[in-house]
């Protein structure tokens, strides 16, 4: 896969993110973390891009772009209902953070690609994707195919399972071909693309705005 096309590719979380901006009146507010992970995310590729060219290295803002992602989420399932108790979701607000500083401060370096938190927060997304969708299965009573909240754990499950799986990877790979660890990469950016259409997809699907809560 060519450079300018994994750059194409990359891109495309633009069209969920102006989607989304698009139908931001309208749509239900607990949506709105999801709509700005988006919008995080297309600002981090920017910088990536500009850090890529003129220092060689997008490595800081993946970093510091790897902590903002799994607040959001939490705070997107916090959002949804999915912690019955509180302090599930706040001792998730404080572990994080405190997880990420102590890898990239304490034990290692944030000038440097860091496994640790990925695999951490990916395996804890997955799993708040998993029971999220249990819930959707008990409760909902119309088809799980135009409900915007199931596709987007969906998309959440696949993307940070195969996540999970190639920081690992890479982390144990040393012994491996380095073509076979680049196509492990092209696999990733074309997950990237079919998520971000899941993404687009669930953002049509988005609940309004009940009529009291419109302005």
């Amino acid at each position: 896969m060519g450079y300018f096309i994994r750059g194409f590719i990359t891109f495309f979380i633009l069209i969920p993110g102006i989607i989304g901006v698009i139908r931001l009146k309208k749509i239900n507010n607990s949506y709105y973390p999801l709509i700005f992970l988006l919008w995080v995310g297309i600002f981090n590729e920017c910088i990536g891009k500009f850090t890529s060219c003129y220092f060689h290295t997008n490595v800081v803002n993946s970093n510091i772009y790897c902590l903002a992602e799994s607040l959001i989420i939490t705070y997107l399932f916090n959002t949804w209902k999915l912690f019955n108790n509180p302090k599930v979701y706040y001792a998730l607000f404080i572990l994080f953070p405190v997880a990420w500083a102590a890898e990239n401060f304490v034990f290692g370096s944030i000038l440097r690609f860091n496994s640790f938190f990925t695999v951490f927060y990916s395996f804890i997304t997955v799993l708040e994707s998993v029971i999220f969708i249990n819930k959707l299965l008990i409760s909902e009573q119309e088809s799980l195919l135009k409900n915007a909240q199931f596709i987007i754990c969906l998309a959440f499950l696949i993307f940070f399972t195969y996540n999970l799986f190639i920081e690992i990877w890479w982390k144990y790979s040393s012994g491996f071909s380095n073509s076979f660890n680049i196509s492990l990469h092209n696999i990733f950016i074309a997950i990237n693309l079919f998520i971000n259409i899941l993404f687009s997809y669930a953002i049509l699907c988005m609940r309004p705005k009940s009529p009291s809560s419109i302005q």
